[in-house]
Protein backbone atom coordinates (compact mmCIF):
# COMPACT_ATOMS: atom_id res chain seq x y z
CA UNK A 1 0.00 0.00 0.00
CA UNK A 2 1.36 3.45 -0.88
CA UNK A 3 0.64 6.39 1.46
CA UNK A 4 0.91 10.39 0.96
CA UNK A 5 1.64 11.98 3.97
CA UNK A 6 2.07 15.97 4.69
CA UNK A 7 3.53 18.08 6.67
CA UNK A 8 1.30 19.78 9.48
CA UNK A 9 1.99 22.53 12.07
CA UNK A 10 1.67 20.45 15.39
CA UNK A 11 3.77 17.67 16.89
CA UNK A 12 1.73 14.00 16.84
CA UNK A 13 -0.63 13.63 20.13
CA UNK A 14 -2.58 10.20 21.46
CA UNK A 15 -5.98 10.69 21.88
CA UNK A 16 -7.44 8.57 24.52
CA UNK A 17 -10.91 8.08 24.61
CA UNK A 18 -10.99 8.62 28.26
CA UNK A 19 -13.52 6.77 30.73
CA UNK A 20 -17.03 9.18 29.88
CA UNK A 21 -15.77 8.37 25.96
CA UNK A 22 -14.64 11.98 25.29
CA UNK A 23 -11.46 12.42 23.65
CA UNK A 24 -8.37 13.91 25.63
CA UNK A 25 -5.10 14.58 24.52
CA UNK A 26 -3.36 12.75 26.73
CA UNK A 27 0.85 12.75 25.58
CA UNK A 28 2.70 13.70 22.76
CA UNK A 29 3.74 10.40 20.55
CA UNK A 30 6.10 11.53 18.55
CA UNK A 31 7.84 14.98 17.20
CA UNK A 32 7.57 14.98 13.63
CA UNK A 33 4.89 16.83 11.96
CA UNK A 34 3.41 14.23 9.54
CA UNK A 35 -0.30 13.11 8.88
CA UNK A 36 -1.87 10.06 7.31
CA UNK A 37 -3.52 11.99 3.98
CA UNK A 38 -4.96 9.15 2.42
CA UNK A 39 -4.02 6.01 -0.17
CA UNK A 40 -2.68 6.66 -3.40
CA UNK A 41 -2.67 3.17 -4.76
CA UNK A 42 -3.21 -0.31 -3.48
CA UNK A 43 -0.26 -2.85 -3.64
CA UNK A 44 -1.88 -5.50 -3.87
CA UNK A 45 -1.77 -7.37 -0.85
CA UNK A 46 -4.09 -9.12 1.43
CA UNK A 47 -4.17 -8.68 5.69
CA UNK A 48 -5.35 -10.86 7.99
CA UNK A 49 -5.27 -11.17 11.79
CA UNK A 50 -4.50 -14.10 13.71
CA UNK A 51 -5.49 -14.76 17.27
CA UNK A 52 -3.53 -17.87 18.99
CA UNK A 53 -5.68 -19.78 21.03
CA UNK A 54 -3.08 -22.28 21.69
CA UNK A 55 -0.54 -20.00 23.61
CA UNK A 56 1.50 -22.38 23.24
CA UNK A 57 5.23 -21.29 22.20
CA UNK A 58 5.46 -23.94 19.41
CA UNK A 59 1.93 -22.95 18.17
CA UNK A 60 3.44 -19.12 17.62
CA UNK A 61 6.82 -20.30 16.04
CA UNK A 62 4.68 -22.53 13.90
CA UNK A 63 2.17 -19.68 12.77
CA UNK A 64 5.12 -17.59 12.31
CA UNK A 65 7.17 -20.10 10.07
CA UNK A 66 4.21 -20.82 8.07
CA UNK A 67 4.02 -17.27 6.95
CA UNK A 68 7.18 -16.20 6.55
CA UNK A 69 7.62 -19.91 3.96
CA UNK A 70 4.57 -18.23 2.63
CA UNK A 71 6.36 -15.07 2.31
CA UNK A 72 4.37 -13.24 4.82
CA UNK A 73 5.49 -10.36 7.06
CA UNK A 74 3.48 -9.71 10.32
CA UNK A 75 3.48 -7.70 13.19
CA UNK A 76 2.31 -8.23 16.60
CA UNK A 77 -0.54 -6.35 19.03
CA UNK A 78 0.00 -6.30 22.73
CA UNK A 79 -0.67 -9.06 24.15
CA UNK A 80 1.45 -11.12 21.55
CA UNK A 81 -1.02 -13.59 20.76
CA UNK A 82 -2.81 -11.42 18.48
CA UNK A 83 -0.73 -10.46 15.16
CA UNK A 84 -1.39 -8.92 11.69
CA UNK A 85 -0.32 -10.79 8.93
CA UNK A 86 0.68 -8.96 5.41
CA UNK A 87 -0.01 -11.04 2.48
CA UNK A 88 1.88 -10.24 -0.43
CA UNK A 89 0.23 -10.31 -3.85
CA UNK A 90 2.80 -13.00 -4.79
CA UNK A 91 1.34 -15.14 -2.59
CA UNK A 92 -0.29 -17.99 -3.11
CA UNK A 93 -3.27 -17.01 -0.62
CA UNK A 94 -5.46 -20.05 -1.50
CA UNK A 95 -2.74 -22.51 -0.77
CA UNK A 96 -1.75 -20.22 2.43
CA UNK A 97 -5.74 -20.12 3.51
CA UNK A 98 -5.76 -24.55 3.41
CA UNK A 99 -3.40 -24.29 6.35
CA UNK A 100 -5.19 -21.98 8.55
CA UNK A 101 -7.82 -23.54 8.06
CA UNK A 102 -6.38 -26.43 9.19
CA UNK A 103 -4.99 -24.52 12.47
CA UNK A 104 -8.40 -23.56 12.94
CA UNK A 105 -10.36 -27.07 13.06
CA UNK A 106 -7.04 -27.95 15.28
CA UNK A 107 -8.26 -25.25 17.93
CA UNK A 108 -4.65 -23.42 17.24
CA UNK A 109 -6.07 -20.33 16.04
CA UNK A 110 -8.76 -18.38 15.11
CA UNK A 111 -8.57 -16.01 11.64
CA UNK A 112 -10.16 -12.42 10.34
CA UNK A 113 -10.12 -11.45 6.95
CA UNK A 114 -9.51 -8.22 7.44
CA UNK A 115 -8.98 -7.01 3.75
CA UNK A 116 -8.22 -9.96 0.84
CA UNK A 117 -7.09 -7.90 -2.10
CA UNK A 118 -9.43 -9.04 -5.38
CA UNK A 119 -6.53 -11.90 -7.08
CA UNK A 120 -6.91 -13.42 -3.56
CA UNK A 121 -10.40 -13.14 -3.35
CA UNK A 122 -10.19 -15.23 -7.03
CA UNK A 123 -7.58 -17.57 -5.45
CA UNK A 124 -10.08 -18.59 -2.69
CA UNK A 125 -12.87 -18.42 -5.16
CA UNK A 126 -10.99 -21.27 -6.99
CA UNK A 127 -9.87 -23.00 -4.12
CA UNK A 128 -13.75 -23.59 -2.89
CA UNK A 129 -15.21 -24.49 -6.10
CA UNK A 130 -12.30 -27.88 -6.29
CA UNK A 131 -12.99 -28.33 -2.14
CA UNK A 132 -15.61 -29.37 -0.13
CA UNK A 133 -13.99 -27.89 3.25
CA UNK A 134 -16.02 -25.59 5.49
CA UNK A 135 -14.87 -22.20 5.86
CA UNK A 136 -15.78 -22.40 9.70
CA UNK A 137 -14.51 -19.40 12.03
CA UNK A 138 -12.83 -17.17 9.22
CA UNK A 139 -14.38 -13.88 8.82
CA UNK A 140 -14.19 -12.14 5.74
CA UNK A 141 -14.33 -8.81 6.47
CA UNK A 142 -13.56 -6.83 3.92
CA UNK A 143 -13.11 -7.80 0.23
CA UNK A 144 -11.06 -5.51 -2.34
CA UNK A 145 -11.99 -4.14 -5.46
CA UNK A 146 -8.53 -3.28 -6.33
CA UNK A 147 -5.34 -4.85 -7.69
CA UNK A 148 -2.21 -3.08 -7.69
Amino acid sequence: MTTWSSAVDAPGRLIDPGREGRGAVTREVWAASWFFDGIVSHAGSSTIRVILRDKSPETRERVLAISADAGCTWEFSTPDFHFAVDVPKSVNYGSLRVILLQLISDGAIEVEEAFIAEHHGRQIDSWHRASSTPVARVVRVNRGRRDG
